[in-house]
């Protein structure tokens, strides 16, 4: 299969590959709550798609995705943390850790199998882990810090019942504020809102009003028919961002950030090779500004460090084209 999800990129299928991703991933989610794990595989092709493709956002979703799952042991999820480490490096390690631990907590409650309480030979903590039915024994991956430890399980086992309890008084022992940390990642953490189709695009449409009165007006009337036809084009996957935790609002400012990015090095809108016209320069304000608002709204995913090497991305490439 990932033969397959490999030619879809080759041949520039970008979205069915990643259709294809999220169905695997899917399957091996609903698998792990049984056997005891998930492959990093899927979710390493998913995150190198989105880095190819520019959605920053999705790339480091996807990271927190596969970080709150029960994982098998190996050199793979500790790299895989290393990215998460990078992308929000606003917070301190201990609190990037008891925040996947509230996520992946949140999975394994879902899990018929055994939880049995374990501590980490590499960093100390003590956390809930899988026991699937007849191991004695068995390699698996921290859930705070992803080194591989070998787990023998002869210590306390709790069941889904006692899980809340269980929570207050060990897995979180070295958190200040569980609920503040969960808020600091917001939906990265797998939170849901159902809000309807209708309200989303009520939403939209408000916040689409207020743009005159932040961005320049000249970059903005260049990309209005181009955002406009957009959300028109794409309701399903702003359906879908919305209801995998992205704001309707920033859903708007994700879209303007994607296509001035995209006119900015198309050459549309250069007198020379790079040199931006008047429209142009409109345009790469804009483009600055929608990252400036994504960190307000969003600052674990959009860090000042990705927006600057994005910001350079886009400049490097304004000077080669046009």
């Amino acid at each position: 299969m990932f033969h397959e999800v490999d030619e879809l990129i080759k041949s520039g299928k970008y979205q069915t590959a990643e259709k294809l991703l999220l169905t695997i991933l899917q399957k091996e989610e609903e698998k792990a709550l049984y056997d005891g794990g998930v492959a990093p595989g899927p979710y390493e092709k998913l995150i190198s798609l989105y880095w190819k493709t520019r959605e920053i956002d999705k790339r480091n979703r996807t990271i927190v995705r596969f970080l709150i799952q029960p994982k098998y042991r190996g050199a793979r999820p500790r790299k895989i943390y290393e990215k998460y480490l990078k992308a929000f490096k606003e917070y301190s390690e201990s609190e990037l850790q008891e925040m996947i631990y509230t996520g992946y907590l949140s999975n394994i409650q879902k899990s018929p199998v055994l939880k049995v309480k374990l501590t980490c030979s590499s960093c100390g903590k003590i956390g809930l882990y899988l026991r699937p039915t007849g191991i004695e024994i068995i390699g698996y991956c921290c859930a705070y810090c992803c080194e591989s430890n070998v787990g023998v399980f002869d210590e306390i086992q709790v069941s889904n019942d006692s899980l809340s309890s269980y929570d207050d008084n060990v897995v979180y022992r070295d958190s200040t504020n569980k609920n503040d940390q969960e808020k600091k990642l917001g939906s990265n953490l797998g939170g849901v809102s159902y809000i309807s189709e209708k309200d989303i695009f009520k939403l939209i449409n408000s916040e689409i009003t207020k743009l005159d009165t932040y961005y320049d007006s000249l970059g903005l009337h260049a990309i209005e028919k181009t955002l406009k036809s957009t959300i028109k084009g794409d309701k399903r996957t702003i359906i879908q961002e919305v209801h995998d935790g992205s704001s309707p609002e920033m859903m708007v400012h994700i879209i303007i950030n994607n296509i001035t990015a995209d006119f900015l090095e198309s050459g549309r809108f250069h007198i020379y090779r790079g040199a931006l016209n008047i429209a142009g320069e409109g345009l790469l304000k804009v483009f600055i500004k929608s990252y400036d608002k994504l960190h307000e709204l969003d600052p674990i995913t959009y860090t000042k460090e990705l927006i600057k090497d994005q910001n350079e991305v886009v400049k490097r490439n304004i000077k080669v084209v046009g």
